[in-house]
């Protein structure tokens, strides 16, 4: 591990070196300042442009908060520069550069306020931050304040809806989301997925999309919606990008380290755009958590497991773009993701066996370890054709290969009530592998069908086929010895056909309404090959959706919306091997699993651009949930996944984005109460609860910001299963210096370790079970970000919309 981490460190420090090349060459510069003649006020934002006499952009920038502005000198010539502000007249005048020229201060522009242009700009100044759209909300980041300075994950938390559960897992109004980057999936789950979005720096996102109720466009796949993040591009010739590196620390019984390190880099021709991403991550964390479990018959077993991992990943990404004429254009993405994972329980890892009398009869100290392998490859090729004015075709293709390996070991010694070991202890190790391949081609085609209405359709193909094999050795008088009732070999194929339709229509400025129909057909096979057994399931699925929206006025939005959904089980669900969750605990998929189904309806609000009101009730059938069961002989408890039966949620929500108390004071809130309801057979789960979210920053001076921020759930039930309480409470400092261009960040997580997950459970197996666990939430983090170049937005058309990828259990 510590070559791991060293080779990172070395590869981050060559990059390091090589971005610094690239932008420590001293460079001349133009530079001045643009003011409001009429208020003496500082201009931010406007933009300034420097032209040759063909009229061809030779270098351009924006002014500052203080109105300040830098641009590279260009090489000896004659050429115009011209300052343009919204709502203000532009100014133009003739640039002459000398061979004798260094540096140039052009001085103060003063701008003119344009009473023509500003009639005109009550429709297009600026734009809100929040956007209610027909089947979207859009959260405009480069308008929000906090952008400057956050990282992507920190702006991902004030959009309308979002907060993240107690496992780091990104929710959309308390619901499972897949997380996409300019419309394309991530693919990314949990620490992976933290990992990026905290090392992408918040000035590279242009908007953030929350698409609670997907349109029929989209694979109706996921029943809590898609966020979809749209990064800028730079438009301009040359380089820019983001190096940013960060470190680490907790102390819970020993001291834990960890450190990541960023590079973007973007570089635009005429012609192409190329960008390169690199992020290696070293990480030190654990896990502490301790079951309780009594029986119906007075049996009661209490175990307690430590762990401690380190997990070293590397993430790589290349993506280019070839504009071939101004109506197409074809490119592609290629990622790779590495991570390896290693963790080991402590000494003190164990359980003790009670009998009906509350006697204890044994106890068992277990000693595991877990070592996991991931790789990750995925190719996106596309094509964008323009044949007219909002007439367009774009064409996907994509490949996924994943692989996975796991060895697990484990040891248990058995001791009586006289301290005296079992002659013979049980030792195990588990050796499996998963390979999994998706491939997936698709067209999205988009036309005006008639006045203020337009037509979309399209079609997709998917295919999959994953393969899992696990032997199970047994430990024997000093040799391993095959167990062949527990090994397993599973194949699971999938194909799914999908095509769908969609019309939207503006009656007027006021009212919008849009239809859809999608039709999904799924042929899938599961092979037990170990156990000479084939599950076949075949099906064809139809996926309506409707959206109504009315703005009466400016500052009021309404809106209604209805879908179906699907959620196919994932690969993990559906093969039957199991694996130890601790010394007495193992949980397994099932290959006859059937998909769940969501109906759901909502009725929003928003008020100003502020304010969202959201009513939802969502019904699911053949829900999927954890069933746990015990094993009479070996005394583990099994935990299967399976289809447990039925939930019905409804819930109000309550979001304010970057509400402005004072001029230097924000605020950002989401909150939601909700009434939970399960049913399995005689079984009725029900609990009414809150949570919520909320974040402050407080502006400085001298480009200084303060952020609290923190979260709480009161509880929730799901499935036979009841979870309790927790939150988080966390606060962070940042400062910008060298123009904006570089920032420190400081941050310190769960200051009052109050992130503790506890869950309780009884059914017709458990009288009670309970567990409590906790893990490496309280952290002390500092960071440094240096943004190099110049960025304007540009935006990839509609990138794939797979969803197969984001099944993949990628780990523990």
């Amino acid at each position: 591990m510590k070559k791991r981490l060293t080779s990172a460190l070395l590869t981050g420090l060559m990059i390091i070196a090589l971005s610094a090349g690239l932008v420590a060459k001293p460079e001349n510069t133009i530079t001045g300042k643009i003011i409001d003649k009429e208020a003496k006020g500082n201009l931010s934002f406007a933009t300034v442009i420097v032209t040759d006499g063909a009229g061809k952009v030779i270098t351009a920038g924006t002014s500052g908060d203080d109105g300040l502005f830098k641009l590279n000198l260009p090489p000896k010539g004659e050429y115009k520069l011209k300052v343009s502000y919204i709502g203000y007249k532009d100014t133009t005048f003739a640039l002459s550069v000398k061979d004798q020229v260094t540096d140039l201060n052009i001085g103060q522009i003063f701008l003119n306020a344009d009473s023509q242009t500003l009639k005109a700009a009550v429709l297009t100044s600026k734009v809100p931050v929040i956007e209610q759209k027909l089947d979207k909300i859009v959260m405009n980041v480069s308008e929000a304040v906090a952008t400057n300075g956050s990282t992507a994950m920190e702006l991902l938390r004030r959009a309308p809806g979002v907060s993240l559960d107690p496992n780091g897992n990104i929710k959309l109004n308390g619901n499972s989301v897949q997380i996409w980057i300019d419309g394309r999936p991530s693919n990314l789950t949990g620490t992976d997925l933290e990992g990026m979005l905290s090392s992408t720096d918040g000035s590279m996102i242009d908007k953030i999309e929350v698409i609670t109720r997907p349109s029929s466009k989209y694979d109706a796949a996921g029943s809590g919606g898609i966020i979809n993040i749209r990064t800028k591009k730079n438009f301009l010739k040359g380089i820019n990008g983001t190096v940013k590196a960060a470190y680490n620390m907790s102390h819970y019984d020993r001291y834990y380290h960890s450190g990541d390190f960023a590079m973007m880099m973007n570089y635009r021709s005429e012609k192409t755009s190329t960008t390169i991403n690199y992020a290696p991550r070293y990480h030190q964390g654990m896990n502490r958590f301790n079951t309780s479990t009594l029986y119906n018959d007075g049996r009661a077993i209490y175990s307690h497991t430590n762990f401690d991992r380190e997990i070293m990943v590397q993430n790589l990404s290349l993506t280019h773009d070839y504009f071939i004429n101004k109506k197409t254009t074809v490119g592609f993405v290629l990622s790779n993701l590495w991570r390896t994972y290693y963790e080991m329980s402590d000494p003190t890892t164990g359980s003790e066996f009670y009998n009906s009398n509350s006697t204890l009869q044994h106890n068992v100290t277990t000693k595991i370890d877990n070592d996991f392998g991931f790789s990750n490859l995925s190719a996106n090729a596309y094509l964008n054709h323009k044949f007219a004015k909002d007439k367009e075709l774009t064409i996907n293709a994509d490949y996924y290969y994943y692989d996975m390996s796991r060895i697990a070991f484990q040891s248990n010694i058995y001791k009586d009530i006289n301290g005296n070991e079992s002659n013979i202890p049980v030792i195990f190790k588990n050796l499996s592998a998963q390979y999994i391949n998706i491939k997936s081609v698709k067209a999205d085609y988009e036309q005006p069908l008639w006045k203020n209405s337009k037509l979309e359709t399209g079609a997709k193909y998917a295919k999959s086929t994953t393969d899992n094999n696990l032997d199970w050795l047994d430990m024997t008088s000093g040799t391993w010895v095959p167990n062949a009732p527990k090994s397993t070999d599973f194949i699971y194929h999938e194909d799914i056909l999908a095509g769908y339709a969609s019309v939207e229509h503006m009656f007027n400025e006021k009212f919008s309404i849009k239809g859809g129909l999608r039709a999904e057909y799924t042929n899938a096979k599961g092979e037990w090959i170990s156990a000479d057994t084939v599950t076949s399931k075949s099906y064809i699925d139809l996926f309506p959706t409707l959206y109504f929206n009315y703005n009466p006025n400016k500052n009021l939005r309404l809106g209604l919306a209805y879908s179906r959904r699907i959620n196919r089980p994932n690969f993990e669900q559906v093969q039957p091997q199991s694996y130890f969750i601790d010394a007495t605990s193992a949980a397994k998929g099932d290959p006859s699993i059937d998909p769940q189904y969501t109906d759901a309806v909502s009725l929003s609000l928003g008020i100003k651009k502020h304010i969202n009101f959201t009513l939802m009730y969502d019904y699911t059938s053949k829900l999927i949930s954890q069933i746990p069961s015990y094993d009479n002989v070996t005394g583990i408890k099994i935990i299967t996944w399976a289809n447990f039966g039925t939930m019905s949620n409804v819930s109000l929500n309550f979001s304010l984005s970057e509400f402005p108390i004072t001029k230097w004071l924000y605020l950002s809130t989401n909150m939601r109460v909700y009434n939970n309801v399960t049913k399995r057979e005689s079984y009725r789960g029900s609990q009414t609860a809150f949570s919520g979210d909320f974040s402050t920053m407080v502006l400085l001076p001298k480009n200084m910001k303060l952020e609290l921020s923190g979260w709480y759930e009161s509880g929730n039930v799901y499935g036979y299963f009841k979870a309790k309480s927790q939150g988080e409470f966390n606060a962070g400092f940042k400062k910008g210096f060298l123009d904006n261009k570089a920032l420190l960040s400081i941050l310190v997580t769960d200051i009052f370790r109050t992130n503790i997950n506890r869950v309780e459970m009884k059914d017709n197996v458990f009288d009670d079970y309970k567990f409590r666990s906790y893990y490496r939430s309280q952290r002390f983090n500092i960071s440094f970000t240096y943004k190099f170049g110049q960025s304007k937005a540009y935006r990839r058309k509609n990138l794939n919309n797979t969803d197969e990828a984001a099944r993949v259990s990628a780990g523990n």
